[in-house]
């Protein structure tokens, strides 16, 4: 009978060692994997604007630019949507664009050629 008693002690006692290590297990999981989502949003933000930035570089042409309802558009095509902030502005022979999406804030300088 003691040795029942004993055994059914053990299991009971694996029993919540493995649930306490699966919870915690879990929990890290899930926290991971929502730090990999944001993660992942705000690298497709830096991306998005890096393209847009090399874009413009090729295409110096900023006339064509237009900020209008939260969207930049080049030559009346979508370039970026969701921005947060946008101004474009002349110094000297430097156009200095400051841009803000996903709350990821970037300022260029391009020389005018």
């Amino acid at each position: 009978m003691k040795q029942n008693s004993f055994v059914l002690i053990e299991v009971i006692f694996s029993v919540v060692l493995f649930s306490i290590i699966f919870i915690y297990t879990l929990n890290n999981t899930i926290s991971i994997l929502k730090q990999n989502q944001q993660s992942y949003k705000t690298n497709i933000s830096i991306l998005k604007l890096e393209s847009t930035k090399l874009f413009l570089e090729k295409n110096q042409n900023f006339n064509k630019l237009l900020y209008s309802s939260n969207k930049l558009f080049y030559d009346h095509n979508l370039l970026l949507n969701k921005i947060q902030s946008f101004s474009l502005s002349k110094q000297n022979d430097f156009t200095i664009i400051d841009i803000c999406i996903a709350d990821i804030s970037q300022k260029w300088y391009f020389k005018e050629l």
